[in-house]
């Protein structure tokens, strides 16, 4: 649960300078552009190991 908490804040913190670096990008180059592509395949490794970690801890 520790790990859980820790990474959802770390979303949280990181939210805001992602929403700043994107903020002149107009939505429909956002899934286009390689920083986006990046932030979408680290929110997908994140989302799996945070599973793996729920998963873990009830058998």
């Amino acid at each position: 649960m520790k790990i859980k908490n820790t990474l959802f804040v770390i979303l949280m913190l990181s939210l805001p300078a992602i929403s700043a670096e994107h903020s002149e990008m107009k939505m429909s180059d956002m899934h286009s552009s390689a920083s986006s592509q990046e932030y979408m395949a680290g929110m997908k490794n994140m989302h799996e190991k945070m599973m793996a970690a729920v998963n873990e801890s009830n058998p």
